[in-house]
């Protein structure tokens, strides 16, 4: 379970009615104290207590990222993409509303081994050829929730849809469709005559991702395999099934506890559990392969604002497990497969602990410094039955950002930001003896893997916003970001990002 207290920052005093002009409300919202209790926000009911302020922002922008060479080829090596974002949350009386939309059209550069999309959801069962190539993306997103209370009762609601489509105008040419649906409801209830609140919610989410690969050369020799984790695949049905699909459903449920005043104790706990199976639609929609994610996770803090100096202290807690399932299927008959049996071949533990503090100096209203360091640990350990197959990385990187900021003259709004962090491998082990059935390339991407993500690595950027207020509603807004990730083993990738806003 997690455990925060939450106190406001200085100046929260006066809440809403210190906050009135736009460029009041964008030096409030660069306040970092104001997300370190962020795990709470899960809960729609207690989200409306995140900022006592109006806020919203239209934006353009503009990101790109791309290296040397690629950590992991199956999520390629860098992207481009460029954007429009909207953002507001709006209070009225007791009630909060919020909602956002943004639209995103790129690239994804150097994906191999991988023809499907989304790849952080449905590993390990990839559609995959040998010869991949840039992937071209569109994205939508819309979001929305609500919230109110009284003075014993709070309760709120949120939902959002996810659209995308990823597609190649050369061999190979995927054409992939994902739809991801979310919705939450949840509610809490005054404890005595405090500020506390102890909150439930639960949530759900439907995905949906349709494949269609195809090959215009009549005259190409190359082969679709399908993934089964750690370099292996499912041999009896390689060159089959170019049309097919994953479908999916998570359940999950939060517990918080957390003061509407901001100031006290504040606990999340979040347990969810995600199951997909991945389809040979052109094998009359046989069910080749699924799988199971559980997750809890926790965290636990202390926030101590005051008038000239903020204090905060989080730790946080997460433990998964992947578990993936291959069907066995007899000799077909009338074109159906029968099912035999299934076999749990891959399993996939992830745990990662951390701990957050902030620092933060008001020398004047107009003035703030932050320094936020944090160290995280993390252990990823993934393996596959038959053949005996086995990945396990774990790390600790300690991490640091200094941010400074200021209004000026009561118009202009500057803040730059500083980050940089390490991650240093602990405990590495790499069992992946070569198999004959499987192709030397798919081989070699999770030992390139292995051989980049057990050496040092080093990240360090900066990034400066800057605003100008053209009345007491309406400012415009630019934003400039670089980093830089570096690998002892001489992988790197530089990360740029521009946006253009309009606040109001």
């Amino acid at each position: 379970m997690a455990l925060a207290v939450a106190a406001p920052a200085s100046g929260l005093e006066a809440d809403t009615a210190a906050v009135v002009t736009v460029a009041q409300r964008i030096a409030r919202h660069s306040d970092m104290m104001r997300t370190m209790a962020r795990e709470a926000y899960d809960n729609p009911a207690v989200r409306q207590w995140e900022q006592p302020y109006d806020y919203s922002a239209i934006s353009a922008d503009y990101d790109y990222s791309g290296g040397n060479r690629a950590v992991d080829v199956q999520r390629g090596k860098g992207s481009a993409a460029w954007g429009f974002t909207a953002d507001s949350c709006i209070k009225h009386k007791s009630s909060t509303l919020w909602g956002s939309a943004s639209y995103r059209n790129g690239r994804r550069r150097g994906v191999c081994w991988n023809e499907s999309s989304d790849a952080d959801m449905i590993y390990p069962y990839f559609t995959a050829d040998s010869i991949g190539g840039d992937m071209r993306m569109e994205t939508y997103s819309f979001a929305g929730g609500y919230a109110d209370h009284n003075d014993r009762w709070a309760w709120g609601a949120s939902a959002s849809y996810d659209a995308g489509l990823y597609y190649r105008n050369v061999d190979p040419r995927p054409r992939n469709t994902t739809g991801r649906l979310d919705i939450a409801a949840g509610g809490a209830v005054r404890i005595g005559n405090s500020d506390y609140h102890a909150g439930i919610s639960a949530g759900y989410r439907k995905y949906k991702q349709s494949c269609d690969i195809e090959f215009v050369n009549e005259l190409s020799d190359n082969r679709i395999w399908h993934l089964t984790g750690l370099g292996t695949h499912y041999e009896r049905f390689a060159g089959l099934g170019y049309s097919h699909y994953y479908n999916g459903h998570r359940w999950g449920a939060t517990a918080n506890l957390f003061p509407s005043s901001r100031r006290g104790a504040v606990a999340s706990v979040e347990v969810t559990s995600f199951r997909f199976d991945h389809i040979l639609t052109a094998l009359n929609k046989l069910p080749l392969q699924s799988a199971t994610d559980n997750r809890l996770s926790a965290s636990a803090g202390w926030l101590a604002p005051g008038r000239v100096h903020d204090f905060a202290a989080t730790v946080s807690l997460t433990h998964g497990k992947r578990i993936g399932s291959e069907n066995i299927f007899g000799d077909p008959a009338a074109s159906i497969y029968p099912q035999l049996g299934s076999l749990s071949l891959y399993r996939h533990i992830v745990t990662e602990a951390g701990v957050n503090l902030l620092w933060q100096w008001r020398p004047e209203r107009s003035a703030l410094l932050s320094v936020n360091p944090r160290v995280e640990w993390n252990r990823s350990d993934e393996s596959y039955a038959d053949p005996h197959r086995r990945l396990l990385l774990s790390s600790v990187a300690p991490a640091i950002t200094v941010k400074g900021a200021r209004t000026i003259g009561g118009a202009w709004h500057a803040a730059v930001s500083v980050d940089v962090a390490c991650t240093l491998p602990v405990d590495n082990i790499c069992e992946l003896p070569y198999n004959g059935s499987i192709p030397a390339g798919m081989q070699s991407t999770d030992i390139r893997r292995y051989d980049i993500l057990s050496r040092s690595h080093t990240l360090a950027g900066v990034r400066a916003d800057i605003s100008r207020a053209v009345s007491d509603r309406y400012a415009l807004g630019i934003s400039v970001s670089y980093f830089r990730s570096s690998y002892t083993q001489g992988v790197h990738a530089d990360c740029v990002d521009a946006s253009l806003s309009f606040i109001f």
